[in-house]
């Protein structure tokens, strides 16, 4: 098993949670060749805020996975730790498109959501 990660920084941490799934449709493929024929909306739930961004990447996985969507545009609010986004992208098919990597899994190891100089900052480990 490999995996990778994405350090993102941000702003904000909505903004941040932006970078991060645009962050994962960019490790499963180029986001650029993604058209934009879906809008979905959702909304997460949870704890604290490391684990708003774990379920907050299941999500955005589970679709791609069971749903063959992926997302290129996030339009993401929080009240408190209450997640809700706006997702464009499509659906596509898992026959022609041409994948970069097939991620497995969003990881907790080392994940802290962080302030830094310029907002926030946050490393996400991902399965491969």
């Amino acid at each position: 098993m490999a995996d990778t990660s994405l350090r993102i920084t941000a702003e904000t941490v909505p903004d941040l949670f932006a970078a991060a799934g645009w962050g994962l449709t960019w490790l499963i493929l180029d986001p650029d060749e993604v058209s934009e024929t879906i809008h979905r909306t959702i909304c997460v739930v949870s704890d604290t805020v490391d684990a708003l961004l774990i379920e907050w990447l299941n999500e955005l996985l589970y679709r791609f996975e069971v749903h063959h969507e992926v997302f290129h545009r996030f339009e993401v609010s929080l009240d408190g730790l209450s997640l809700t986004a706006d997702i464009h992208g499509a659906v596509i098919d898992r026959n022609t498109a041409v994948f970069r990597n097939d991620v497995k899994a969003v990881t907790w190891h080392g994940l802290a959501v962080r302030r830094s100089r310029v907002g926030f900052t946050v490393q996400v480990i991902f399965d491969l």
